[in-house]
C-alpha cells in the first residue's frame, strides 16, 4: 500500500538489517582509517603543505576557518590557502617547520680489540686498515665520441 511494506509482528521480531549493515560499515571504516577523527579549531597552529616551487614542503600557519567537512582555510604569512585535512598537520606554537639538526661531535675510535685467536691478524688502528674493495656487479660502460657533421 502506497509503495511501502505493511509492518507486521514478524517484522518486529526479526532484526533490522539496515542498522546492522550501517554499524558494520562504520566499524570497518574506523578500523581502516585508524579510528582518528581529525578536526581543527579556528586559531590552531598547523603546518600545511606548500606546493610552491623553490620552497619548503611545509609552511607554518593558523586555521582561519572551515570551508567544508574536510577542508579548511589556513592563514600562512597573511595569505589564505584552502587545504584538505590530509594536507594539514597539528603543530605546537614553538615548533619549527623542520627540526634543526643536532651537531654530534665526531670521536674516532683509536683502537679495535684484537681477536683472541692468534691466527688472525690484529688491526691496530681503524684509520690504517685497508678499505675493502667491492667488485663491480656490471661491466664498465664504454663511451664513444658523438658523431658530428663535420663540414
Amino acid at each position: 500500500m502506497y509503495g511501502r511494506n505493511i509492518r507486521t509482528r514478524l517484522d518486529i521480531m526479526k532484526p533490522d538489517l539496515t542498522s546492522t549493515v550501517l554499524q558494520k560499515q562504520y566499524g570497518s571504516k574506523a578500523k581502516h582509517c585508524g579510528n582518528v577523527i581529525r578536526e581543527f579549531a579556528d586559531g590552531d597552529s598547523v603546518n600545511t603543505r606548500d606546493y610552491r616551487t623553490n620552497s619548503d614542503k611545509w609552511a607554518n600557519g593558523r586555521i582561519h576557518s572551515r570551508t567544508g567537512p574536510l577542508s579548511y582555510k589556513v592563514d600562512v604569512n597573511g595569505s589564505l590557502w584552502r587545504r584538505h585535512i590530509d594536507q594539514i598537520v597539528h603543530t605546537s606554537k614553538n615548533q619549527a617547520t623542520y627540526p634543526t639538526p643536532v651537531d654530534i661531535p665526531f670521536v674516532p675510535s683509536a683502537k679495535v680489540p684484537c681477536p683472541t685467536d692468534k691466527t688472525q691478524e690484529c688491526a691496530k688502528d681503524v684509520e690504517t686498515s685497508t678499505p675493502v674493495t667491492v667488485p663491480r656487479r656490471n661491466p664498465p660502460r664504454t663511451r664513444n665520441k658523438p658523431d658530428r657533421l663535420n663540414l
